[in-house]
């Protein structure tokens, strides 16, 4: 980090620092997904892009940080013999490495964005039970799986045509080229929350349990008369769904965090023209400190997006006892559980020998016995007669007749 300015290099390596917190957390999302058998979910889905582009922004973060002088005055060179050029404004007057980093980023955000408008269709379909009817069910299924490739492909189209001279000319076109996706992505998003938000409160005003059965397993979400439900289609897998009851709670949270990053990419893109009008007009780049800390700030929204899909999604309770038995030493979780052990109330006793028992006897069929005896209670089926008594005796050493097969089982009594 040589050529930073002084004032900067603490920011530098705290951003720096947050984005390998980050990724890590990015790596762990991704392994939870794995080995839960999730690999093609759209949590997955989105996982995979968000390691994608906190990988892009971290080695963008180091190739900035020491060459920064560089970086700065070949972006101040490149937006002099680009006046006008819409893409100054897109990408802050980047070139060489950090254009292609900032392309790469730009399309796994708009990738996430998408995936988050089918999942979201998805959830709608579990709620409403849409795909309950027979009719619909090949249908929606085939929606679903199109929806994952149109949102890998789709802005990888509009990157291409992002690169075409005549769009570039015109600096409104480019625009909103660049973010019609991901606006369009939030607001289809949002009709459906709404939509499922409506769906929640009228199935409480009608009194009735509120559920939906989306999540029992990836590759489908079919429902059943009794309401929205997932089938297997074969053997039930032994693993949990990483799925809870907090499902939309949980989206909705990824969703709101998606509409303040649209927010942010907003300012980001007022702040780069800001720049290059000042830049226009200057003779030398500006390499002050002031300038270093706001675009490293910057960096900070992108590599969040891993953060939050692990916060949000990675903290199911499947998920979170498979990490602590990965990463806790077995050590520790035994004296862990010892401890729970005990503290745990004592809540069963043994009477004394001198207590009281009493049998109860009952017919079973001829010629089998089967008595259950206890501390405080003895069980007998007796071999003869067609009936049922029960009956009581203080005897504590009666011991069960002879004929036939007897079993006797020994065990305290539960008293509370």
């Amino acid at each position: 980090m040589s050529q930073l300015p002084a004032g900067a290099v603490g920011t530098a390596v705290g951003v720096l620092l947050y984005s390998f917190a980050c990724e890590i957390c990015n790596v762990i999302m991704v392994w939870l997904l794995l080995v839960h058998d999730e690999g093609l979910s759209y949590v997955a889905c989105i996982s995979y892009f968000t390691l994608l582009s906190t990988t892009c922004s971290i080695i963008q973060q180091f190739h900035d940080y020491i060459f920064w002088t560089d970086v700065i005055t070949a972006q101040f060179k490149n937006k002099s013999e680009m006046v006008g050029n819409p893409q100054l404004t897109l990408s802050n007057g980047s070139t060489g490495m950090d254009l292609v980093l900032f392309y790469i980023q730009f399309y796994c955000y708009t990738v996430e964005a998408t995936f988050v408008l089918f999942w979201a269709f998805s959830l709608t379909q579990s709620v409403y039970g849409w795909s309950d009817k027979p009719h619909l069910r090949h249908i929606f299924k085939k929606i679903n799986a199109t929806g994952k490739v149109i949102s890998v492909l789709l802005p990888l189209l509009t990157i291409c045509l992002l690169q075409v001279p005549a769009v570039q000319s015109s600096f409104v076109g480019f625009i909103v080229l660049a973010d019609i996706e991901f606006a369009l992505s939030c607001i289809g998003g949002c009709v459906f929350i709404i939509m499922i938000l409506i769906r929640y409160v009228h199935t409480r005003r009608m009194l009735k349990t509120w559920s939906h059965g989306y999540g029992k397993k990836s590759s489908s979400t079919e429902t059943t008369s009794n309401g929205p439900q997932t089938t297997s289609g074969g053997p039930q897998r032994p693993l949990q769904s990483i799925y809870d009851r907090w499902l939309l709670i949980r989206f909705t949270i990824a969703f709101v965090f998606l509409a303040i990053f649209e927010v942010t990419n907003i300012v980001f893109q007022i702040t780069a023209q800001k720049n290059n009008n000042r830049d226009a007009v200057a003779t030398t780049p500006d390499l002050s400190a002031e300038r270093a800390i706001s675009m490293m700030i910057f960096n900070m929204p992108g590599v969040t997006a891993s953060l939050l899909a692990f916060v949000v999604f990675g903290t199911t309770r499947p998920f979170r006892e498979r990490m602590y038995r990965t990463f806790v030493p077995g050590c520790l979780r035994r004296k862990r559980e010892n401890a729970n052990r005990a503290s745990q109330p004592l809540h069963h006793t043994r009477r004394g020998s001198t207590a009281k028992q009493r049998s109860t006897s009952i017919k079973l069929f001829k010629g089998v016995d089967t008595a259950v005896r206890m501390d405080d209670l003895y069980l007998r089926a007796p071999s003869r007669g067609a009936y049922l008594d029960m009956e009581s005796d203080s005897d504590s050493e009666r011991s069960p007749p002879r004929i036939g097969l007897t079993t006797t089982i020994k065990a305290g009594r539960n008293r509370v």
